[in-house]
């Protein structure tokens, strides 16, 4: 079968060659197919020099939306809020501080590490919602700061007196800039993907 299929394709060039008009016919076909691969190598070549422009450009704004998302883990596991209580009995004051809290040891840090989690994997995989778990964390956060804020309490009876109250410590603070970061560059993201 080889052989005569070799044996076919040679009396076809033969039979080409001997009749001219043929010939003529046969390289106008041969010259169409080379100019049709060739416009389409030359757009194929165009459309992945300019997907590798954009690529390159969405892949630095991705990397920056990805480190953003590690540092609101990081964050998360930083002091959150601080607990202080305050009291004086007869002229006597006493004041306790508990220090800083973690944002995993309240459920507004534990909630914010999740979403953190979530952010990384919907920017890896480049989902178009990956913003609006930033813009949750932000939420998240102002949330977080009323709830510490409105925790306070003073009491008086006679002469004696206390008072305690939830101050926001500098990790809540650095999760709200990351998490705006975050959100800017996915916004960004997208809006130069869907230009």
């Amino acid at each position: 079968p080889l052989v005569n299929f070799i044996l076919l394709i040679y009396g076809l060039s033969l039979l080409i060659k001997q009749n001219k008009s043929l010939n003529k016919y046969f390289n106008q076909i041969i010259s169409f197919i080379k100019k049709y691969f060739d416009s389409r190598k030359q757009k194929k070549y165009s459309v992945n020099k300019s997907e590798n422009s954009e690529s390159n450009q969405n892949k630095s704004l991705n990397i920056v939306a990805i480190i953003s998302a590690a540092l609101m883990i990081i964050s998360a596991i930083l002091p959150w809020a601080s607990a202080r209580s305050s009291g004086s009995f007869m002229g006597a004051t006493s004041s306790i501080s508990s220090g800083g809290i973690s944002g995993l040891n309240t459920n507004w840090g534990l909630i914010g590490l999740i979403t953190s989690i979530g952010c990384i994997i919907v920017v890896y995989k480049r989902m178009k919602f990956s913003a609006l778990l930033g813009i949750f964390n932000l939420i998240l956060v102002i949330a977080a700061i009323i709830d510490f804020d409105s925790r306070g309490a003073s009491a008086t009876f006679g002469e004696a007196s206390g008072r305690s109250r939830i101050d926001p410590e500098y990790g809540i603070f650095i999760f709200a800039l990351v998490s705006l970061i975050y959100t800017g560059f996915t916004l960004k993201y997208l809006w130069q993907k869907n230009r």
